[in-house]
């Protein structure tokens, strides 16, 4: 885990979910197909990404609570760990989610981007939060 740095410690704190794009491809169903999906979440009163000091992340997105444990890869990217998502427990132990790569952060908006290969196939993931 790397020390705090003024990047690292500006994402600490509560931020109002913008919107989440997804696009990539998924399961359908594990024994029929996977499918091609490309959407667009517009977040509501209520929904935030809440990242501590101590590495918690709490995840409010329409009906989910959600939660994860988070560390710096780098000074701008953050590999998370899933407890909870989409309220099914997945820990401890912590199963490894996105890795996000921070663009953007000023003291009133951040984007979260991740890119790459889940088993199903490419997908990308983009973030944008605002305090």
């Amino acid at each position: 885990m790397l020390p705090p740095s003024g990047i690292m410690t500006k994402l600490v704190g509560k931020w109002s979910i913008v919107s989440e794009e997804w696009s990539g491809t998924n399961y359908a169903d594990p024994v029929v197909s996977t499918q091609v999906f490309d959407s667009t979440y517009m977040g509501q009163a209520g929904d935030y990404y809440e990242f501590t000091a101590d590495s918690n992340l709490f995840i409010r997105e329409s009906i989910y609570f959600d939660t994860a444990r988070y560390y710096y890869v780098s000074e701008d990217s953050i590999q998370t760990m899933w407890g909870t998502w989409q309220g099914i427990t997945i820990g401890p132990p912590y199963g490894y989610g996105p890795l996000y790569n921070i663009r953007g952060l000023t003291d009133d908006s951040v984007v979260l981007f991740s890119s790459g290969l889940i088993p199903e196939g490419p997908r990308t993931d983009i973030i944008t939060l605002k305090r």
